[in-house]
């Protein structure tokens, strides 16, 4: 995963394929609560992926909430932010 830092906004991320980045991914629960995990994701023709075994609860929420938030962040998930958010379609498993 290569440290991009010049990166400051998912669109830039979008923008540029190939390249990959530690992504802050919030998946939300049942009952609406959204638990953030750091993952790197990599962007292919303005398509963010990411790969995660099935049987890790992130996996579980979005298999029942499809839906998420992104955010650029560091390996350690810190320096999220809030108006770097980015609100994309649902999730598809592949």
């Amino acid at each position: 995963m290569s440290k991009n830092n010049a990166l400051t906004s998912m669109q830039m991320l979008l923008t540029q394929s190939g390249s990959s980045h530690t992504i802050l991914l919030t998946s939300f629960r049942r009952n609406g609560q959204g638990v953030g995990t750091p993952v790197g994701m990599k962007s292919v023709d303005g398509t963010l992926y990411f790969m995660t075994p099935a049987s890790t609860w992130k996996a579980r929420r979005i298999a029942n909430t499809p839906h998420v938030t992104l955010a650029l962040c560091t390996f350690q998930g810190e320096g999220a932010q809030p108006s770097g958010q980015w609100h994309g379609t649902p999730t598809r498993w592949l």
